[in-house]
């Protein structure tokens, strides 16, 4: 950390030479793929930073969707309710003391942190310059900061699950006074000026949900990602950097080595017996012949990670057949789930799943 503190922009540009430096590289889409051992320096260094001791990240508490709906115990605003610097990257401590992965953090804006997040920053930049991926992984608004997009509401839902079905019943009333008070609850501080919240139509709802969706991702941590986003552009404007935010985190967060093999033993088919099907074979196939490029954006499609857990997805990747044929797919990444209709054409299936990829922001 000291290093990168002190080190220029000029400087921060040249390849850092480490003991680790053996490397395996090929071209992929104009992007270099090093072998796992490239990255192992970035890799311990952030796998270092989410340790309990340094408070600097944050995740998400897990709770089911009828204790999320129904519990007025917890509220979304009780800073109890979030679990801070996860035990490891991406994870909390049940009460039971079971371990679980949760790959979606973010910065905790702390007084003092400010000149630490802008070391991370130029430290961020250092992995993208040198194609270097980590395995840790941060929910998508982080990125979509580094690049000014504005947060969207499946980035809190990857967030704060708990949070996001709350939004989503708040979706259903048609007045503030209509919604339970640990819904309600979280819109106070929303400023109501030119607002009818008696009575909400949907653009007036949206205002509010919208207004809660930035006020969790991004002014929460306005400090923190203020500072990242100050060191990761420090160095990155003189490179000119132009990139979607979804390419940011797949090329920042990473995992080299996967592939079909990998994504496929995380399928769960439904109907089991969907597994023989024509489709599925065609699914399979495109897995073999894609590029790992393309098999990492798959995999953000359809999760909204961008490596595999090294002890897996605790429920897999939902592949739900869909009872029409041949139209358009769809993705659910907050339930890692693909629903998927019968494609008798395997060449159309590979151009269906292509274009929503494409699609990703």
């Amino acid at each position: 950390m000291t290093f990168f503190r002190s080190i220029s922009n000029e400087d921060l540009l040249r390849p850092l030479n480490t003991e680790l430096e053996q490397m395996t590289q090929g071209l992929v889409d104009g992007l270099v793929n090093h072998d796992a051992a490239s990255s192992e320096p970035f890799d311990m260094f952030f796998s270092e930073l989410t340790l309990p001791k340094y408070g600097l990240f944050m995740g998400p508490v897990l709770q089911t969707r009828e204790q999320a709906l129904n519990s007025g115990e917890s509220s979304p605003e009780d800073p109890s309710s979030r679990t801070q610097s996860p035990a490891r990257p991406g994870s909390v401590r049940l009460q039971t003391g079971e371990m679980v992965s949760l790959l979606h953090c973010l910065p905790c804006a702390g007084q003092g942190n400010a000149s630490t997040f802008e070391v991370i920053g130029k430290i961020m930049f250092k992995v993208l310059q040198e194609r270097r991926p980590i395995s840790s992984s941060f929910c998508p608004s982080l990125f979509k900061h580094l690049v000014n997009q504005p947060p969207s509401f499946q980035d809190l839902e990857l967030f704060d699950p708990a949070m996001g079905l709350q939004l989503r019943q708040a979706m259903a009333m048609q007045s503030v006074m209509d919604m339970p008070p640990n819904v309600k609850g979280m819109f106070d501080g929303f400023p109501q000026k030119g607002c009818d919240t008696s009575r909400l139509d949907d653009q007036e709802l949206m205002k509010m949900v919208d207004w809660k969706v930035k006020h969790e991702l991004v002014d929460s941590h306005e400090s923190a990602l203020t500072a990242l986003h100050r060191g990761f552009h420090s160095a990155s404007l003189r490179s000119r950097m132009e990139i979607s935010a979804t390419d940011l985190q797949l090329m920042i967060c990473g995992c080299g080595l996967l592939d079909a093999t990998a994504i496929g033993s995380q399928f769960r088919v439904k109907p089991a017996e969907w597994k023989a099907s024509e489709t599925m074979q065609h699914l399979r196939n495109w897995l073999s012949d894609a590029r790992p490029w393309d098999l990492r954006r798959f995999l953000f499609y359809v999760t909204c990670l961008s490596s595999i857990p090294s002890n897996g997805l605790r429920e897999g990747i939902t592949i739900q057949r869909v009872e029409v044929t041949e139209q358009d797919l769809q993705a659910e990444p907050t339930d890692c789930t693909l629903y998927l209709p019968d494609y008798k054409d395997e060449a159309k299936l590979r151009v269906k799943l292509i274009d929503a990829m494409n699609g990703l922001p």
